[in-house]
């Protein structure tokens, strides 16, 4: 299923802001391509809350991220955000990956009842650790 819209619920608290809630941000078919360097250091993640959400990076070798870099798609990067009993509070969730591709898709899910807010792919971790 999709995505809805969490207005009351926000990683930083901030009341003009909210976050996403259950199903998957990047339904397969259309992801987001995203340029990387091969051979660079990768972080992904994000800010989760709730029961569980998972995130996977996926490498290929064109522009539009239909030529898989390996068949399947090759996996650099794939963590549970959280699973088990349901979380209140907000945690922070990450992992590092090598671009071993020119080309990356990022594909994050969660159950309807967690939430994922500022979800970034980046070359530096520091600026995102911190809500």
């Amino acid at each position: 299923g999709g995505t809805s819209w969490d207005g009351s619920s926000d990683a930083d608290g901030c009341s003009n802001s909210g976050s996403l809630t259950g199903g998957d941000i990047s339904p397969p078919g259309q992801p987001t391509c995203v340029r990387v360097t091969p051979g660079s250091l990768y972080h992904v993640g994000g800010w989760f809350r709730g029961e569980s959400a998972i995130c996977s990076v996926y490498g290929y070798t064109d522009n539009t991220c239909s030529t898989q870099g390996a068949t399947p798609a090759t996996m650099m990067g794939n963590f549970l955000a959280q699973i088990g009993t349901a979380q209140t509070g907000w945690a922070f969730k990450s992992t590092t990956f090598m671009a071993p591709t020119n080309f990356v898709t990022v594909n994050c899910g969660a159950v309807p009842s967690s939430n994922m807010d500022q979800l970034f792919l980046s070359t530096t971790l520091t600026s995102f650790s911190t809500p």
